[in-house]
């Protein structure tokens, strides 16, 4: 039996490309550094996994949950809500 994914990292997506940090809007403020195009819409956002895919905040919200690291299901997943 392998481990239970978990959410690690906020993260942003956009076309086949992921940036990853603590937060979502540490994520946009680096990205902006780097000269990305801004705004970054909410679809964008989301989580990377500990078996290094992405899933938008509605999936994350389900990993969470089901890794024991928030105590309730919610629709949506914040990066407060795993740090």
């Amino acid at each position: 039996m392998g481990k239970q994914v978990r959410v690690v990292a906020a993260a942003v997506k956009r076309g086949d490309r992921v940036w990853s940090g603590r937060r979502h809007n540490e994520v946009i403020m680096h990205m902006h550094e780097l000269g990305e195009q801004m705004p970054v819409s909410c679809a964008e956002q989301g989580f990377l996994l500990s078996d290094g895919t992405y899933a938008n905040r509605h999936e994350a919200a389900g990993v969470a949950y089901a890794a024991g690291q928030v105590d309730r299901l919610k629709v949506e997943l914040s990066s407060e809500d795993i740090y």
